[in-house]
């Protein structure tokens, strides 16, 4: 991958995550109400994701209590792409990070962390709301 490349992707990637993290701090709270999960929808029980966009939210507003009710792994997920943005600003981070992370597969195991508590969140709550 050429220099230019990978400066062109670091680019888009920081500006995909400030578009996501300006809109989780400027979302109208009235739209966090809609129902929009087709498996909540269809069976009547949240699924494992389920509320994790309003725990992004509450958490980008400094409701770390309230964004817990919602969903633990929204704050993890709001922190970590907030984490992203000087990793990709900033190039020898960037590079710190891709070094360590081929060497430990440190996001890698982070990632299945995040997913396995996704999941045992939305395992727990069906079994609660049934």
């Amino acid at each position: 991958m050429t220099a230019h490349n990978d400066r062109m992707e670091r680019f888009a990637g920081t500006a995909v995550l400030f578009i996501i993290l300006v809109s989780m701090y400027c979302l109208p709270p009235e739209l966090l109400n809609l129902e929009v999960c087709p498996f909540k929808l269809m069976y009547n029980v949240p699924c494992p994701l389920c509320g994790i966009s309003r725990s992004m939210y509450h958490t980008a507003r400094g409701n770390i209590a309230l964004a817990y009710s919602f969903h633990p792994a929204g704050i993890f997920l709001f922190f970590t792409l907030l984490s992203a943005f000087p990793v990709l600003l900033f190039s020898p981070l960037y590079n710190l990070i891709r070094k360590y992370n081929t060497r430990t597969g440190f996001l890698r195991y982070y990632a299945i962390g995040i997913s396995i508590m996704i999941i045992l969140f939305g395992i727990v709550r069906i079994i609660s709301v049934q």
